[in-house]
């Protein structure tokens, strides 16, 4: 039996390894909560990246549809302020309302997407007589010499990606001899 006077009294005893280790598991718990919050916004950032992306993607194969579109026909098409034949008198598609753009047909699909492209295509007028045209085919701004007329065009193309919430509206300027 030990003596009586080697071992501490509990009446002694202050309780401060207990205070320490509590203090040292509520500033763990705030680490790991902090880290956890950190987390979940990066993965957030990432999806809205992932979404605006898939917009941008939707929005320029819009874009080339409508180039594909201008450069199948063989005759300029008329255009109305309707766009029945496709085009529209310029300044006659109202791209800034979301509801205009629910009354244009989408492109075809591509999976993952919550709805397909679509584009407005505007002319822009006539150019008669000879010289240079710039055709952006494929991707490539070319010039062409041509003797004839030239009709310039305006491209409206909307995207949206993975949720509504991204949309991406971009525009280019083509021209095509006929």
């Amino acid at each position: 039996m030990m003596p009586s006077s080697n071992v501490p009294n509990c009446r002694q005893q202050q309780g401060a390894a207990l205070i320490i280790s509590l203090i040292v598991l509520l500033v763990l718990t705030i680490l790991g909560v902090q880290s956890m919050q950190t987390s979940v916004l990066e993965e957030r950032m990432a999806g809205n990246f992932k979404d605006k992306r898939q917009a941008f993607e939707a929005a320029e194969a819009g874009l080339k549809a409508a180039e594909a579109f201008i450069n199948l026909q063989t005759a300029p098409p008329v255009a109305d302020a309707n766009g029945s034949n496709g085009v529209y008198s310029f300044g006659a598609a109202n791209v800034r309302s979301s509801s205009f753009w629910s009354n244009v047909s989408t492109q075809n699909s591509f999976g993952g997407l919550a709805e397909g492209p679509r584009y407005v295509i505007e002319e822009r007028g006539q150019q008669a007589g000879s010289g240079q045209s710039r055709n952006a085919e494929i991707g490539a701004i070319t010039k062409t010499s041509f003797n004839g007329s030239s009709y310039g065009y305006r491209i409206t193309a909307r995207g949206v990606g993975g949720t509504t919430n991204a949309v991406v509206i971009l525009q280019s300027d083509f021209e095509k001899v006929f």
